[in-house]
């Protein structure tokens, strides 16, 4: 699935220019080949028609012979001669120009430039949208659970590994650092209705914050915090909402502790089984890191 760059690949914007300008050249080089040789079956047309006549067979004769339809049996033995020559030479000249515009037009770095327009006109009708900073585990879960509950998901990260997992999942993907003001531009932070920053690093985080608050002044910004300093920081960058991961799984645990102490006395618990971890890189389960 296509995904967006923000660092555009200065390589195919320069090749896709070019098979441009080889485009306009093969169609001005068309043209000149049809002038020549509707002036030429002009000028060797010996017969006594009307000039009006003797131009309309010319240029009837080129459409055909450019088109290879038609019959040119009419033609003089001049003519055809002089035809013989222009359509080798068109031939040849198509030929070379065919196949040099279809190598330019396949190379990764122009498929990664045309990627890159048709996606900006699928960012330039965002509205109302969420953004979701990282798509590591924890951003994956937040994308999924926003695109249950019905939001459209803008997922923002620098890892092109993580923008290409997310535009297989089917969400708007963007590859750019989040703390960038073009990445924000881009993902139409100032359309945006909230933004999710669920990176990991500390400076990253404060710097996303404080940029998208300067864009989008109304923004609801909800992010990961920690016990330390840097949950004040993040508040006094802007964001609305600053988690302690730590004190949700906290509550939760001693929500259903509670849950467990309410019970009877003498009443069975159920234990939780612990799910089987695959053991990666390793060929026996019993084999440890030491080998």
């Amino acid at each position: 699935m296509p995904f967006y760059r923000v660092i555009e690949p200065t390589l195919g914007k320069l090749r896709y220019r070019h098979w441009q300008q080889q485009g306009l050249r093969a169609v001005a080089m068309l043209l000149a080949i049809a002038l020549a040789c509707g002036s030429g079956l002009y000028l060797l047309d010996s017969s006594m028609d009307p000039t009006s006549q003797r131009l309309f067979n010319a240029i009837w004769n080129t459409a055909n012979t450019i088109s290879t339809l038609g019959d040119l049996t009419s033609l003089t033995h001049q003519q055809k001669i002089f035809m013989m020559v222009a359509m080798l030479t068109l031939m040849t000249g198509a030929s070379f120009t065919i196949a040099s515009l279809t190598g330019v037009l396949s190379s990764p770095e122009v498929m990664t430039y045309r990627e890159n327009r048709r996606m900006e006109r699928v960012l330039a009708k965002l509205d109302g949208h969420v953004i979701v900073v990282g798509y590591a585990a924890l951003g994956q879960l937040v994308a999924a659970q926003l695109a249950k509950d019905g939001a459209g998901v803008v997922v923002v990260d620098r890892d092109e590994a993580a923008a290409s997992l997310a535009a297989d999942h089917k969400f708007t993907a963007i590859q750019g650092a989040a703390e960038d003001e073009a990445t924000l531009r881009s993902a139409r932070v100032d359309k945006a209705r909230a933004m999710v920053v669920t990176t990991a690093d500390p400076s990253r985080k404060l710097t996303t914050t404080l940029m998208a608050r300067a864009l989008n002044p109304g923004l609801f910004i909800s992010t990961v915090g920690d016990d330390g300093r840097l949950s004040g920081w993040l508040t006094h960058a802007g964001a609305s909402d600053v988690v302690v991961v730590d004190h949700l799984v906290a509550d939760a645990l001693v929500s259903r502790l509670r849950q467990g102490l309410a019970q009877p006395a003498g009443a069975s618990y159920e234990v939780a089984q612990r799910p089987q971890m695959p053991v990666v890189g390793r060929e026996g389960p019993g084999e440890g890191p030491g080998g």
